[in-house]
């Protein structure tokens, strides 16, 4: 028997089957033939189908502008939905292109294949499951879109050593290649729905819905994905303008505690210029200048410009920033693919993040925000770091020629060596190994007594997600690579040789065996104007972390605690 796409949804509602169509899905409804009712035993079964309007068919639309003859034909597609209730579960499975918006799309469980599919790479002790020799990253965006695995893993292999890291907090959907069933076809995908491609009698789709419930029910997942429970992203029209239009009303009130911007991608935020468009009736060449790229200041002008107490959800979407790096070129983003925080409605709490909003545990916050808070963060004053604002100034060599003077993160770096005499490994310091197409930065600096300084000036999502991967995947690599770290060491010495310094002390910070980290520390420099003045005592982690970084955060930090590394962070004021 042929394998038949399937496209199974579970259902949270318990109403007639007839009340989980989409409202006003123009449809005829269909019972199963008087021989089968048997077959489907105690289930309670409905098939529903329905046309699309005639509408001409564009790709003829197009041609019919360069060549004679071409005839107008309008054409229909039908589309369907099977309502399946079985030991008291319910589940949907769309037909055709559309099928899935017959759907009351209030009553789809979200998540539900997404977790199928990851206990399906998994045994019970969170292992991945060993069918083979190799991993592979798939498809993946900002916030990690997807993960396809052949389901071939070694079990020492861990996702981060991947490419799988901790800017992917949000998994949207997994699709396993090769899974561990028959009958269900070359690869599975798992989002909110599950589907496969499956070879059996639909009599027996009660028992097939019974065994994806039992796979859902399993806890494999969570040693690696345990955060899928705490966040998914909401969809509903009516939400998404309702927390918009009440993130408006925070900038427009002044309250903007839970509110804060993040670049699209790495900037220096120190020497870039930045300058906001779209206000509706103060059109102005170039924009109008920001002195800083902070919600309050976003604030600040459109106070200026008698334009903040006109801010709704509508206008929010209209502004946008112009990037301008010291070097380099011009870019622009909406304002509201950069707001990040936290916003509360009613009972609700959501978090905004690249221009999507996420519904949030009620609890995970307070969770949270104690785990980080626990972290070691008084680094830099056993380092005796020194502010930002007070190191040396380095020439920085610009893309059209010459140098300019630039205190930025290589500067702060060089600041950090000179200071605890340790080895600047920032800059071009790069261990590219074979296999893997990304290179990894063992270190910003290395310190001789085991210790690894990571550092990234500012808070945004994507430069903190990029400061917690770094230092996530070398400090895995450390452990996992020979080949990482017999490159690591040759780096050593050669930076060692560039800086007229003994490599030695450094070069025993990566033995050529190294089963654990616990001799090592790895160490976060985060440098902001946030942590307060420098005369006063630092603000708690969690205050200062945007919502996002502080998930990334603790992904990082478990991960690395699971290996025996201390983890500590330096709050190190601008």
């Amino acid at each position: 028997m042929p394998l038949t796409p399937l496209t199974i949804y579970r259902l949270a509602s318990k109403v007639p089957l007839k009340k989980l169509l989409a409202e006003g899905a123009d449809v005829t409804f269909c019972k199963p033939l008087a021989r089968d009712i048997s077959s489907f035993s105690s289930s309670e079964v409905l098939f529903a189908y329905g046309r699309s309007e005639p509408e001409p068919i564009p790709w003829l639309s197009l041609l019919q502008q360069h060549f004679a003859d071409v005839p107008t034909i309008k054409a229909q597609s039908t589309r369907g939905v099977l309502l399946l209730r079985s030991s008291g579960s319910t589940y949907a499975l769309p037909f055709g292109a559309g099928g899935g918006f017959l759907i009351d799309s209030t009553q789809i469980f979200r998540g539900w294949g997404r977790r199928i599919a990851l206990n399906l790479l998994y045994d019970g002790s969170g292992q991945l499951i060993d069918n083979g020799k190799a991993l592979r990253r798939g498809r993946r965006s900002q916030l990690g879109q997807g993960l396809v695995t052949d389901v071939q893993a070694s079990k020492e292999v861990p996702l981060d050593v991947l490419g799988f890291d901790s800017a992917q907090e949000i998994l949207k959907s997994v699709t396993v290649a090769r899974p561990p069933r028959t009958g269900w076809g070359r690869y599975v995908e798992g989002a909110d729905a599950f589907r496969l491609r499956w070879g059996g009698l639909l009599a027996n789709l009660p028992a097939l819905c019974a065994e994806l419930d039992r796979l859902y029910a399993l806890r494999h997942y969570e040693k690696h994905f345990d955060f899928i429970d705490d966040l998914h992203k909401v969809d509903d029209h009516k939400t998404l303008q309702d927390v918009w239009a009440e993130a408006a009303r925070l900038i427009k009130t002044h309250k903007l505690d839970g509110l804060g911007l993040s670049p699209p991608r790495p900037v220096d935020l120190v020497t870039a210029q930045f300058a906001l468009l779209g206000v509706t009736g103060h059109g102005q060449k170039g924009g109008h200048p920001l002195d800083e790229f902070s919600v309050e200041n976003y604030k600040d002008i459109l106070k200026a410009l008698s334009a903040l107490a006109s801010l709704d959800a509508n206008e929010l979407r209209k502004h946008r920033l112009r990037f301008t790096p010291e070097d380099g070129d011009s870019f622009e983003e909406p304002v509201k693919n950069l707001l990040e925080g936290v916003v509360a409605l009613g009972d609700a709490t959501y978090a905004l993040h690249g221009g999507d909003v996420y519904a949030v545990r009620n609890t995970f916050i307070g969770e949270l925000d104690d785990f980080v808070d626990a972290i070691d963060a008084d680094a830099a004053a056993a380092l005796s770091l020194p502010t930002f604002k007070s190191v040396p100034m380095r020439q920085k060599k610009q893309r059209s020629g010459g140098t300019i003077p630039a205190r930025d993160e290589l500067a702060y770096n060089q600041t950090i060596a000179a200071v605890q005499k340790g080895l600047c490994m920032d800059g071009k310091n790069v261990i590219t190994l074979p296999k893997r197409t990304t290179p990894v930065e063992l270190c910003d600096v290395l310190l001789a007594g085991r210790e690894l300084v990571h550092s990234k000036h500012g808070t945004g999502s994507g430069t903190l997600s990029h400061l917690f991967a770094q230092a996530s995947n070398s400090a895995e690599l450390l452990l996992d690579s020979e080949d990482f770290r017999a490159a690591a060491r040759k780096r050593i010495r050669d930076v060692a040789r560039g800086a007229s310094t003994a490599h030695g002390p450094f070069e025993a910070a990566i033995p050529a065996k190294l089963l654990n980290g616990s001799e090592h520390v790895i160490t976060l420099v985060i440098i902001t104007n946030s942590w307060g003045a420098a005369s006063q005592a630092p603000r708690p982690v969690s205050e200062v972390l945007p919502f996002f970084s502080k998930i990334n955060l603790r992904s990082a930090v478990k991960r690395l605690r699971q290996r025996s590394f201390t983890v500590r962070i330096a709050r190190v004021p601008h």
